[in-house]
């Protein structure tokens, strides 16, 4: 009887450390998936929040790494960035995800020689690997004021990868560079007919149509960048210069409200 009693209470304690463990893995999956939802809405906080109560529960947790790595990228935080996606890295993140991530991480931060110098294809890279990591070096490039260099890099992808948006985008602001504003403008029509839902796109858009003294095209177009990414801190403040412009005041302040719940902080937000 004794020997019953015991083997129950160990089948007990077995039951409840499965069902916990259980628990404690559906609640990972639930918080990535909810933060996949959050990515694709723009709703960057949101998503950083599901990814960090995941990080809770597992502190080792590559995806969780990775995917909170990519949305700081795109939400412009590229010091964080750079941290979790080091850390997804040595949790054996693959090279074809992390190091594209990690040359926009660089980006951000203003490291233009670290881009061409740590973020290289290995032997066995891929082409599509290859076409992101040249677009990487356009962007490099441009950064250093080497307009020429970086529109060689972009040709270079898109002979890889006749589509890459990265390298698409990267040429208009090859012309930019060079203050070609017919040719920007012909390119970034077509860009945004072909990348529609591009944040990216629709903000070049604006910075062309700025540049033309375009004020309410500009506008327009940071409007449409915002639409794809709520939580887009230089659409925002863009349509609010463009809205100054125009004196449209009431819009303009409803732009800068917007800003200023996402960095408090940003001089032009307290301007």
């Amino acid at each position: 009887m004794i020997y019953n009693k015991h083997a129950a209470r160990i089948a007990l304690a077995v039951a409840l450390g499965l069902s916990a463990c259980v628990a404690h893995g559906a609640g990972v999956a639930t918080y990535l998936e909810d933060a996949k939802k959050y990515q694709q809405q723009g709703e960057y906080r949101a998503a950083v929040i599901q990814l960090k109560n995941a990080l809770q529960q597992e502190p080792d947790n590559r995806e969780a790494r990775l995917l909170l790595g990519e949305i700081y990228v795109l939400g412009g935080d590229g010091q964080s960035a750079e941290k979790e996606l080091e850390r997804a890295k040595r949790l054996g993140a693959k090279p074809d995800r992390v190091l594209p991530l990690l040359g926009r991480a660089y980006l951000l931060q203003g490291e233009f020689k670290k881009v061409l110098e740590e973020v290289k294809a290995g032997g066995g890279a891929s082409g599509a690997l290859k076409a992101e990591l040249l677009a990487l070096q356009g962007d490099a490039y441009l950064g250093l004021g080497d307009a020429a260099e970086a529109g060689k890099r972009y040709d270079q992808a898109l002979a890889l990868v006749a589509d890459l948006r990265e390298a698409s985008l990267g040429k208009i602001r090859v012309t930019l560079a060079q203050n070609k504003l017919d040719e920007a403008r012909q390119l970034v029509e077509a860009a945004t007919q072909r990348y529609a839902n591009s944040a990216d796109a629709w903000l070049l858009k604006g910075e062309v149509a700025r540049r033309s003294i375009d004020h309410a095209g500009a506008a327009e177009s940071f409007k449409r960048a915002t639409d794809l990414e709520p939580e887009n801190f230089g659409a925002h403040t863009g349509r609010a210069l463009m809205l100054l412009a125009l004196n449209e005041f009431d819009g303009a302040k409803a732009s800068v409200d917007a800003a200023a719940k996402l960095a408090p902080q940003h001089p032009i937000v307290n301007y």
